[in-house]
């Protein structure tokens, strides 16, 4: 028979019937009812001291009903914390809106995104970019808090990483996706650490898919060949609206700075009209990561396409910061 004061925590050998839960709440025993009730906190001091006081007076003549009025005061406080901690699918949410800044709103069969503030924060301190946020919203709606693996596993269950696995295996042949999912997932449990539900992210004994180097030719294969593109911006040199025909140059001009500025589209069309100098030299930031790229003009085509913007707004009376605008039959 093993020892009455033997306990899993050589901390509180001292103190018979005082415990500790896995996610590290204390609580206390009584000891003629067995009985258990949550000292609601995590502070070892703070839970001997009210150890102490609860001894004290279930020793003295108050006798076991004072003592059980007591431990009735305590859980009615709170329910047990056994209830309280939270599924992976339920913190995802919390974390979605309270540090992400997003709700999510159904209207019908669509699905509208209102993004506030943005608490969560880069591995360089710097608020979350606005295309990272909007990435790790989508994940978590759509695939974090409706995954039936994630509603049934608790943020505290000890075998947490092999569930993380399990879930991962989903993108196993997409890895840039898979350390997408798995970035989301370690910014949610660096949160749930913060907040004392558990001690350790498990992401961290997960290791990163390997992204396979792709082949000269694979490279080769991804780029289009100089008659390709040009037959593809005269196309664009028509637009059709409304069962109209308009002239299309603006897209195909706007194609062109694209593959000058070897930018991402989103950055194209967010280019103001200062962030070119008098030589056609661009400095923007990127929306998805918030770097600043300088682009040189060496060959003189960036600026022509600056100053055809600058001309075709000015002709059509468009006053824009943007340099990048849509004709007014838009």
């Amino acid at each position: 028979m093993a020892p009455r004061k033997r306990t899993s925590n050589p901390d509180l050998i001292d103190y018979p019937g005082l415990g500790c839960r896995s996610w590290g709440v204390y609580f206390i025993k009584h000891p003629t009812t067995g009985r258990e009730a949550s000292l609601e906190t995590k502070d070892s001091t703070k839970a001997k001291q009210i150890y102490a006081i609860l001894m004290t007076k279930w020793r003295s003549e108050m006798g076991e009903q004072t003592a059980d009025a007591l431990l009735n005061k305590l859980e009615n406080l709170k329910e047990q914390q056994d209830y309280e901690v939270p599924t992976l699918a339920e913190y995802a949410k919390y974390w979605r809106i309270e540090w992400l800044g997003v709700e999510v709103i159904k209207q019908g069969k669509r699905t509208q995104y209102q993004h506030s503030e943005c608490k969560a924060m880069s591995r360089k301190g710097k608020v979350l970019a606005k295309n990272t946020v909007k990435d790790y919203a989508g994940y978590i709606f759509n695939k974090y808090e409706p995954s039936p693996l994630f509603l049934k596993t608790l943020l505290c269950e000890p075998k947490i990483s092999k569930v993380l696995r399990q879930f991962l295996s989903a993108w196993s042949k997409s890895p840039t996706t898979y350390n997408h999912h798995l970035a989301c997932l370690s910014k949610i449990f660096q949160q749930a650490i913060k907040d004392g539900h558990i001690d350790q992210n498990p992401c961290r004994d997960i290791a990163l898919a390997i992204i396979r180097k792709k082949t000269a030719e694979e490279i080769e294969a991804q780029y289009i060949t100089d008659d390709a593109y040009s037959r593809i911006t005269q196309s664009m040199m028509v637009n059709e609206h409304n069962g109209k025909k308009y002239d299309g140059e603006w897209q195909a001009r706007l194609v062109d700075l694209m593959l000058f500025m070897s930018s991402r589209p989103i950055d194209t069309i967010a280019v103001r009209d200062d962030n070119f100098d008098e030589h056609g030299n661009v400095t923007y930031q990127t929306t998805k990561t918030d770097q600043w790229i300088w682009v040189e003009d060496e060959t003189g085509d960036l600026a022509d396409i600056v100053l055809w913007f600058r001309n075709w707004k000015r002709a059509n009376n468009i006053i824009s910061p943007y340099l990048c605008v849509q004709p007014k039959y838009k």
